[in-house]
């Protein structure tokens, strides 16, 4: 539609805009949230997240940055699994926050071929996910939005989860699995 075009037009303008204030001011954590946050509008995923990541080390205690990075780093998560039917059980029971049914789903999951390796990918983005929630949390002194982006990855946020996975990898055998626990 007509309004579409318009706010893909000023969303690029704005991306530009802020690009150009950059050039003169590169460690403005401002513009770089803001550049971050527009870049994931347009769903440039990855150049969204590697501005954000620029932005938390140059403020690395603004919990808008930190909420803006995990949602990044959530919006790629689902990109590259969205296709996936395991997955997607997996992410209904976590939304659940069901954390026995988030198992059961990722046990299925793992029974596919290839599966570990995406599970590898997964584990590490739900990790980078927690950390950004759980830093913007304590960075805001409880703000209601880090707080609801935190409960939005209820499974997928808690450490004792992350902790978890590597048994279900395959609970007959009795070799460790440490790629997860870093």
């Amino acid at each position: 539609t007509a309004s579409d075009q318009n706010a893909t037009k000023e969303l690029a303008r704005v991306v530009s805009e802020t690009e150009a204030a950059l050039r003169k001011s590169p460690r403005n954590p401002e513009l770089l949230l803001q550049l971050g946050e527009s870049l994931e509008m347009q769903s440039e995923h990855a150049r969204a997240e590697a501005v954000l990541r620029r932005a938390a080390a140059v403020d690395p205690e603004d919990w808008r940055i930190q909420v803006a990075l995990g949602a990044s780093l959530t919006s790629q998560m689902l990109k590259e699994f969205q296709a996936d039917a395991t997955f997607q059980e997996i992410q209904q029971a976590n939304q659940s926050g069901n954390q026995d049914a988030t198992i059961a789903a990722l046990k299925q999951f793992l029974k596919k071929s290839g599966a570990s390796e995406k599970l590898k990918v997964l584990a590490g983005r739900g990790k980078a996910i927690s950390t950004c929630y759980n830093r913007a949390v304590a960075l805001s002194s409880n703000h209601p939005v880090p707080l609801m982006y935190q409960l939005t990855h209820r499974v997928f946020g808690s450490e004792e989860f992350w902790k978890k996975l590597p048994t279900l990898e395959s609970e007959d055998s009795t070799e460790s699995k440490n790629w997860m626990i870093e």
